[in-house]
This record gives C-alpha cells, sequence and structure tokens, in this order.
C-alpha cells in the first residue's frame, strides 16, 4: 500500500523504536502497525484503533506520509475514523516538532485538500477545526521578527483562513516592512471581512504594521480604528496603553482620528493610578504631543511621582522624556526633584553619558528653571563627555545651542567638558583618515577601493559596494532566510529587519532599509 511504501523508508525516531520509557513504547505500537500495514486499510485500522495521544505522538513526516495515502474520500466508516484522528494529531504533533513556518503552510496545504471535496461531516468538522489551529501556528510564527516568510507561500493560507489569523499574519508583515502587492492583496482579504470581532492586540498592531508599510495602511489602517473605537467599552487598560501607544504612530492620529484619541483618554484618565509602570510608560508616550489629551498627560505625571522611588532608573527616564511638555507642572517638578536626590547624586546612576545628554535635550526647552536638576544633571554629563558617542553629542548640542539653554553655576565646566571631548574626537577622526590615505596611497588603490571595503555584509550570498558611491548591504532571498524567490512580481520573502525589493544589478535582491 501507498501508507506502507512511504513511512517505510523512514527510519524511526527517538521515542518511537520501543528502546525505553513508556512513551516510546505507547508510540512503538502505532509506528510499527504503520510500517508493517501492506494496504491503506490496514493503515486505516491501525490508525482507527489507536488512542488519540498515540496519534498525535507520531512524527510531522510520518503523518504526512499517511495523509498522502489517506487523502482521499472515505472508503468506509473506519476510514473516516482514521482521517478523522489523523487530523486531530496534526497540531499537537506540529507543537511538539517545533516546526518552522515554511513547513506549517505545507502541511496547511495538504490539510486543506484532504478527504476530498465532499468528505464525510466527521472529517469536515474535524479538518475545519485542523485548519484554524495551524493557521495560528503561522500567525504566531510569523510574529518572531526573525522569522522568514515567503510571500507566495502563504497565499492559500490567507485566501481560506479565519481572519483572526490572516489579520495577525498581515500585522506581522507591516511590522516586517513588506510592502509588496502581495501583502495589499492579504490586507484587502482582511478589510473585506468583519473586523469588529478582531483581538485589541490585533487590532494595535496593524494599526503598527500600517506605520511601516503603505499597503497595510492602504486597506487596513481605517477598518482598524473603526473596530477599536466600536469595541473600546469592551477593553482592558492594558489594551487601552497598547492603543494609544500605537496611535502615537498613526501619522497625523491627532487630527484625522481625534474622537478616538479622546475616548480612550477619557477611559483610561480615572484609572491611570492602577496601570503598571509598562503601562503608564505606553500611555505617556501616547499621548505627550496630543494637546486634547492633556488630563490623562497630568494624571500620569501625578501617579508617575507618587510611584517615582519605585521606578526602575530606565523606565524613569522615558516617563520623564513623555512627560517634558508639562514643563512646571508641580508633579513633574516633584519628579526632578526625585531626579536630583535619586539618580543623579549616585556616581553609578544607571545611565550612558548618551542618555544623559538626551534627558538634557528634551528638558531644557521647558524645564530649564529647575534650580537643583540642572547642577546634579550638568556634573554627570560632564563626568562623562568622553564616552558621549556622535549621537549623544547632537543631543547635548541641542540642549545648549551655542552656548544658551538652561543656566546654572557648573555649566561652563559642562560646555568646557563637552567641547575637549569634541576636539579629541576631531582629533582621532583626522589619524584615522590618514592612516587610510596612506594605506591606499601604498597599495595603489584610491577611494573606490577604500569604500568597497566596507560592504559590512556578513549573512546571505555576496557582497556588494562600489566606489565613491558607497556601499548597498544586499542579500538575496534565499541567503535572507534560506526559502523563497522573487522572480514574480507578487512574491517576496520576508525575514528579520525591514526588507524590499532592490534594482541591484546582477538579479533580484533584497535590500535592507
Amino acid at each position: 500500500g501507498r501508507a506502507r511504501s512511504v513511512a517505510s523508508r523512514q527510519s524511526p525516531p527517538p521515542g518511537l523504536r520501543g528502546d525505553g520509557g513508556s512513551p516510546g513504547a505507547m508510540s512503538d505500537g502505532l509506528y510499527s502497525a504503520i510500517l508493517r500495514a501492506t494496504s491503506t486499510e490496514e493503515t486505516a485500522s491501525a490508525l482507527a484503533g489507536a488512542p488519540p495521544a498515540e496519534v498525535a505522538s507520531l512524527p510531522v513526516d510520518t503523518i504526512e506520509a499517511v495523509m498522502g495515502a489517506l487523502a482521499g474520500p472515505p472508503a468506509n466508516a473506519k476510514y473516516a475514523i482514521a482521517q478523522s484522528k489523523l487530523l486531530s494529531g496534526l497540531h499537537a504533533a506540529l507543537v511538539s516538532a517545533k516546526a518552522p513556518v515554511a513547513r506549517l503552510l505545507e502541511l496547511y496545504d495538504r490539510t486543506l485538500t484532504f478527504g476530498g471535496l465532499e468528505p464525510d461531516a466527521n472529517v469536515r468538522q474535524t479538518r475545519a477545526k485542523t485548519l484554524m489551529d495551524v493557521a495560528e501556528l503561522v500567525a504566531a510564527a510569523v510574529k518572531d521578527p526573525t522569522a522568514g516568510v515567503s510571500l507566495k507561500a502563504l497565499g492559500p493560507l490567507c485566501r481560506s483562513a479565519h481572519v483572526a489569523a490572516v489579520a495577525s499574519i498581515v500585522a506581522s508583515l507591516g511590522e516586517k516592512g513588506a510592502d509588496l502587492e502581495a501583502v495589499g492583496e492579504y490586507a484587502a482579504l482582511v478589510a473585506a471581512q468583519d473586523m469588529s470581532m478582531l483581538p485589541a492586540d490585533t487590532l494595535v498592531r496593524l494599526m503598527a504594521g500600517a506605520s511601516k508599510s503603505s499597503q497595510v495602511a492602504r486597506h487596513c489602517l481605517g477598518p482598524a480604528l473603526a473596530a477599536a473605537e466600536a469595541a473600546l467599552g469592551s477593553w482592558s487598560m492594558d489594551d487601552m496603553s497598547k492603543l494609544l501607544f500605537g496611535l502615537a504612530k498613526v501619522k497625523d492620529a491627532a487630527t484625522n482620528h481625534g474622537e478616538l484619541l479622546s475616548k480612550a483618554a477619557a477611559a483610561v484618565t480615572p484609572q491611570v493610578g492602577s496601570l503598571s509602570v509598562p503601562q503608564l510608560i505606553k500611555v505617556v508616550l501616547g499621548v505627550s504631543k496630543v494637546e486634547a489629551c492633556r488630563p490623562l498627560l497630568e494624571a500620569a505625571a501625578t501617579t508617575a511621582a507618587d510611584k517615582g522611588t519605585d521606578i526602575p532608573t530606565a523606565q524613569l527616564l522615558l516617563l520623564t522624556q513623555g512627560l517634558a511638555p508639562l514643563g512646571g507642572h508641580p508633579a513633574l517638578t516633584k519628579l526632578l526633584d526625585y531626579w536630583t536626590a535619586g539618580p543623579l547624586a549616585k556616581e553609578e546612576g544607571g545611565l550612558s553619558g548618551d542618555q544623559l545628554a538626551k534627558l538634557a535635550q528634551v528638558l531644557a526647552p521647558t524645564c530649564a528653571s529647575h534650580a537643583t536638576l540642572w547642577p546634579a544633571l550638568g556634573k554627570r554629563v560632564a563626568a562623562q563627555a568622553k564616552a558621549l558617542t556622535p549621537a549623544g553629542q547632537a543631543s547635548l548640542a541641542a540642549a545648549f545651542p551655542d552656548g544658551g539653554g538652561p543656566e546654572f553655576a557648573e555649566k561652563a565646566d559642562l560646555l568646557a567638558a563637552f567641547s575637549k571631548s569634541k576636539s579629541g574626537d576631531s582629533a582621532k577622526d583626522r589619524d584615522a583618515t590618514g592612516t587610510a590615505a596612506e594605506a591606499a596611497a601604498a597599495t595603489g588603490t584610491g577611494t573606490a577601493a577604500t569604500a568597497a571595503t566596507r560592504t559590512g555584509a556578513t549573512t546571505g550570498t555576496g557582497k556588494t559596494g562600489t566606489g565613491g558611491a558607497g556601499t548597498a548591504r544586499t542579500r538575496t532571498a534565499a541567503g535572507a532566510a534560506g526559502e523563497g524567490d522573487l522572480s514574480g512580481a507578487r512574491e517576496g520573502h520576508f525575514g528579520q529587519g525591514a526588507w524590499s525589493r532592490g534594482a541591484v544589478p546582477g538579479g533580484h535582491t533584497d535590500v535592507r532599509t
């Protein structure tokens, strides 16, 4: 029989050989029966009489092989029972095997047609549940930022699965920066369904994905916002905090979606004291620049000031940056007093020079008159001036443009340390430039050779970069995550980071953005 000819070529994996342990002995009976079967009838009989847990313990490859043998319409009741048990065991087998996205999609496609066009009623019901379960596995796997996925391979699932799974996949593609035509097709499928029943987390993720993908924004942003507004009354405070944080990424949200913002802010304000610190951070960063949400921001500032001593320094930094627009508000003043007596009073306050410089940058425009903050902050930044990166130097320059900004006794010392550190960096840059020029002259190479050595592309199938035009970091679709191709206008492969089609000589590649 077909099942025996396929399964018998497999070596029983550990745990299926009956060589120790009750799980092995349990699985060995069914696995051996499948290997011994000489016809599909014998295979179906073995499956029909096996406990469900034993079917689920079979290797995925074995289940796939037997699905191929029993794929057609059931010949009798025992055949239909075998088909149902096989389908029921697939989800657990895939979870146990930690199957990658590509494998999940292969088994989803096989399940779509398993049992034929007119399957037994129980088989039809089990097949529908299995398809939903596998689609949820795919959606969960694609959420991983490092997971590679072929847009073409997603097609059958996105065109047939439940809207919740497809919406989650589309949100993940948007978050990865996928912006090809196929993403628009899948996003349109989601938008055509009733999105009001989607989980709050999925709606918020669709908003985030829309900020990175025009295809997701075109089809899903409006419906996602409308669905969120309709369901707002049933959302938890955690959902609300994610929504406010997500709306901050939506272009012109305060202007175009002010009613949703106002409703969410009005719901959160009375409960702001019950928020966890991570939730409070999301709320503050979400409404920091929205004037209509000022009452919420003030309430959040009061809560932050009351919790100040219990908030880790790194999280306190985020909160303070978001609350900076409040300026001289008593709650923010209290929080800055804590900064002065707490983190800034310690030699090792847990913040880098760049973080301290960023703090100075965000507070300088609105809190320049705080009497005790600036001497303490200036002293700490001056002590780490040599460690500032170009980003930190830029923040400090913005805080004290041309010597301006907040005034305090230790300001001259801070600016002197800053100036000295910049002078030292300039000298290092000149030395490095001179050394590079000498090396180029000695080898007979020029700017082009020097630039070409700086590709830094260590993953994928090739390194590119030529001359004064700079370098391009490229990865082929196969190099990105080992699967997929870009031969068609609607295909693409999205892996770690944000990817888009690039026109680089030598064939189709993905260029990291």
